[in-house]
């Protein structure tokens, strides 16, 4: 859709560091507040995955 509005535009790369952050912000943004545990089940990924 994006690509549609706007040809030629393309989304800045993130290493997988700033991607998982970004993913971590949006997923606040729309279900927060939410703890550790929350989001470890909503990415299906255990505690320790999503603590680091």
């Amino acid at each position: 859709m994006l690509s549609r509005d706007r040809p030629g535009w393309r989304p800045e790369a993130l290493d997988a560091r700033q991607g998982y952050a970004e993913l971590v912000a949006r997923w606040l943004w729309s279900y927060g507040p939410g703890t550790v545990e929350d989001l470890a089940w909503w990415l299906g990924a255990n505690l320790r995955s999503v603590g680091t």
